[in-house]
Order: structure tokens, then sequence, then C-alpha cells
């Protein structure tokens, strides 16, 4: 069994389905101690017996993170439940499909507060503690649609080109320290998505406009971001690593 993380503390938000699941899972698979970050408490709950149950070890926090006094809490509570902070990988967010006339205020701050403002807290929050991590690193899940301009809406859409823009500024102000690099993922078939898209068709077609001809499993995403969270990723800071099938290829 790999053990690249063993008795790593690993903080995962999002952890409770599609891609955080199969992140949280794979640290833990490979002896990480991680927080699982959620609002679902009872798929938090399911993933930790899910963890126990393959022999790892990984502990449950029931946060909110479109609130920003939730993260500060949790973040003070997870750094002192863990006894530090080796890795973060920022993956939580939501999706938005509407365009300039459909997109009021709410859905604005909603979004960017879910996929911006709570990875800019964390981030903030936990900095300390990965400063003084021997080796750590700090992963965001950003999007390919944070390379284009018509992947998905509008909010969704600045918040993916947000994300990129905070890695790479995080990367220059903490290197060499900590190295902060971020996962571009494609269309992959998370809970999310399925929502998104129940259309079985709508979702055939997103796959069939990649060059790998499918869409992503969740799983193939979080081996990715575990390889950039790992020290064979050393020399990576503030990289943009795409991981969609070749969708921006065509």
């Amino acid at each position: 069994m790999p053990t690249r993380f063993a008795g790593k503390k690993v903080v995962v938000t999002g952890a409770a389905a599609g891609m955080g699941r199969a992140i949280a899972t794979g640290f833990a698979a490979e002896g990480a101690i991680v927080a699982l970050l959620d609002r679902d408490e009872a798929a938090l709950a399911d993933l930790t017996r899910s963890i126990k149950d393959a022999g790892g070890n990984g502990q449950p926090f029931t946060i909110d993170l479109a609130q920003a006094s939730e993260i500060e809490r949790g973040s003070l509570q997870i750094a002192e439940d863990l006894g530090g902070v080796d890795i973060l990988v920022n993956n939580a967010g939501i999706f938005s499909s509407a365009g300039l006339r459909d997109t009021d205020a709410a859905l604005w701050d909603r979004v960017m507060g879910v996929n911006v403002k709570a990875p800019f807290l964390l981030s903030r929050a936990l900095m300390p503690a990965l400063q003084d991590a021997k080796k750590p690193a700090l992963v965001n899940v950003a999007s390919a649609a944070g390379l284009v301009g018509g992947a998905g809406g509008l909010a969704y859409t600045t918040s993916k080109h947000a994300v990129i823009g905070l890695t790479r500024a995080l990367a220059v102000e903490f290197a060499p320290k900590v190295r902060c690099n971020a996962v571009l993922p494609g269309t992959t078939m998370t809970p999310m998505a399925r929502a998104e898209y129940p259309d079985r068709s709508v979702a055939e077609k997103l796959g069939s406009d990649t060059a790998a001809g499918r869409y992503a499993e969740p799983e193939e995403v979080a081996r990715v971001v575990l390889f950039v969270a790992s020290e064979e990723a050393s020399y990576m800071y503030g990289a943009q690593v795409v991981v969609d099938g070749g969708w921006t290829l065509v």
C-alpha cells in the first residue's frame, strides 16, 4: 500500500461527495489523517465510517463554507484537533449555468462566496499552520472553465478564473515554504454534475466534446490532486494542472 502521506494532516473541503470524497479517501488510504469538511452531516458520517472500515483516519467537521463565521471557527478547531496542518485542499464548489441576464446579485454572491471567498478564508486561516509544517502544500481545485470564457455560467466561470488567480498570488507570496498549485478538472461525473445535467444524452455530449471521448470519474481527478500535493511534485509552484480529457484542445 502506498504511504506517501503517512502521518500527514490533510484538510479537504467538500469532502462528502464527488471529487472531494475521492480525494479524501485517497489521502486516507495512503496514511494521512484527514479532516473532512462539508455541510452535509449525514454524508460526512457515512464517509467517516467508510474510511475507518478501510483502516484509515478521517475526522468529520460540519462546516457551511458559505458562512465566513463558520470557516473562522472551524479552522481554529481543525488546527487544534489535528495538531497542525500539512496539506490543504480547497475542493468545495458550486455550479451555475446562468448567464448575465439570469445572474442576480444573490446568485453571484453565493457562487463567489463558496468558490472563491471560502478558499481565500481557509487559506488565510490555515496558512500559519502550513508554514509551521514540514514540506507543506496547498491545492486549489479550480476548473478548465477557468481557462476559457464559455464553459459555464457567468458567476461560475468568473469564480474559476479567480481561483487560478488566487493560487498564483499565494504561490508567489508563500514560496518557497508552501507550495501552492491548482488542479483544473473538466466535466467530471459527480453528484453536482449529474444534478446539473440529469439528461444522460447531455452528459454524454459533454464527454464526446473531449479528446478522450468521455467525461472523467472523480477518482481520476483525485489521483492528480494527490500527486500535486505530494513530494513527487516538489518543484511545482503556481501550476495549473489541467485534467480535462483534452477538452481545451478540441
